[in-house]
């Protein structure tokens, strides 16, 4: 193999001209992935936090019964959970 830079022959498996220094290949490494926003994660506890204020200060509508209201809390907080512990 022929280095692209310099011209010196090397190795075929070499990974650095031992002349001049220059990779003969490109880097394996790939930058990280961004991290997505969690806005899900947000929305889930702040729906969460809503309905268990409804809930116990007693403002849930009249024909939404009681259980209603705790399962969307328990819905709430078992989203959060979950999103916590996937970080």
């Amino acid at each position: 193999m022929i280095c692209t830079n310099c011209g010196t022959e090397i190795a075929e498996r070499a990974l650095i001209c031992f002349r001049c220094g220059v990779a003969t290949a490109q880097s394996v490494r790939r930058p990280p992935k961004p991290r997505r926003r969690r806005w899900a994660l947000a929305v889930v506890s702040a729906v969460g936090l809503a309905s268990a204020g409804a809930a116990l200060g007693g403002w849930v509508a009249p024909g939404v019964p009681h259980l209603a209201a705790w399962a969307i809390v328990g819905l709430a907080l078992t989203g959060l959970v979950f999103g916590l512990i996937r970080r």
